[in-house]
């Protein structure tokens, strides 16, 4: 199935999001937990946190879930493939989204993701 222009973009603003995030975590050993203190490092980070802020506030919550309430409205008369790829659309970009923010708030994520448990794909 092909996706809508809607869930193509979020798709691809998930996959730069991350693809920023993951060159961050690794140019600067983010991810062994032993950050590179230097100021490069810093501002790495900070522009990688706030990418993903971005990603949730902005373009997740404020326009790709406004957008797809009509779709997800049951007796909205969507069609019932509409209804699922948003839907799965939905829940690999939370999944995906967590994954970005999980070295950065590692305090939160076990719970979090803890809630997500019996969601297909989930291991």
């Amino acid at each position: 199935m092909q996706l809508s222009p809607l869930r193509n973009c979020i798709v691809n603003r998930l996959l730069r999001n991350g693809a920023q995030t993951v060159y961050t975590f690794r140019q600067h050993k983010l991810c062994n937990g032993i950050p590179a203190l230097t100021q490069s490092a810093l501002l790495d980070e900070i522009s990688c946190a706030q990418a993903i802020y971005t990603f949730w506030q902005y373009e997740l919550c404020d326009v790709f879930i406004e957008l797809s309430k009509p779709v997800l409205v049951e007796g909205s008369g969507a069609d019932a493939d509409a209804v699922q790829a948003t839907r799965d659309t939905l829940w690999v970009c939370l999944d995906t989204g967590l994954r970005c923010v999980a070295p950065s708030t590692s305090f939160l994520h076990p719970e979090v993701d803890g809630m997500l448990v019996g969601i297909p794909g989930r291991g």
